[in-house]
């Protein structure tokens, strides 16, 4: 019986096992088209469809430029002829809270806890007239419009639009079922 070949690097276990050579490179999240991938120590790469359309870089840009939260510096973005879109970005210093949380005094903790409610804050004030992506671009929310990946909605200018919208596509949805 053959062995199921990794589907990030098409190697079977037997030939990994066999290989002396140890990658710094490796897949730590993936989701339908998308994935995305830890090289080495100091970048991510983020690979994914252009259906729906990606506004992750110009989101980055807008937040850097009207808060202090941290954020990502961008390296590099493309799209390949196939619409595979690639962004590698700086990876941001630090270990992870799950794993420092554990070793943390409670003063830490608390400094914690104050900068994330402080984040929270700053991005609380960013607001719009409208639901909308940046630029007055349609919202593509799998969580809120379950009509499937890459349909756009609105923008959207009241919560009655949004009730609305998401109610014709929930009757949509079952109406299909």
């Amino acid at each position: 019986m053959a062995e199921t070949p990794c589907s990030a690097c098409t190697w079977t276990p037997e030939r990994q096992s066999h290989c002396s050579y140890k990658s710094n490179v490796s897949l730590f999240y993936s989701a339908g088209p998308r994935g995305a991938w830890s090289l080495g120590s100091k970048f991510i790469l983020k690979e994914r469809s252009i259906s729906p359309p990606n506004f992750e870089t110009v989101n980055l840009q807008f937040v850097s430029s009207k808060t202090t939260i941290p954020v990502p510096n961008l390296v590099k973005e493309w799209t390949e002829d196939d619409g595979t879109y690639f962004q590698i970005t700086e990876r941001l210093r630090g270990k992870p809270l799950s794993e420092a949380w554990p070793t943390m005094s409670q003063t830490d903790k608390d400094r914690v806890a104050s900068q994330t409610a402080d984040y929270l804050k700053q991005l609380r004030e960013l607001r719009s007239d409208r639901m909308e992506s940046l630029g007055g671009q349609p919202l593509y929310h799998a969580f809120l419009f379950m009509s499937g990946s890459g349909k756009g909605h609105g923008p959207l200018s009241s919560d009655d639009e949004l009730w609305t919208e998401m109610s014709r596509v929930l009757t949509t949805s079952l109406r299909t079922c």
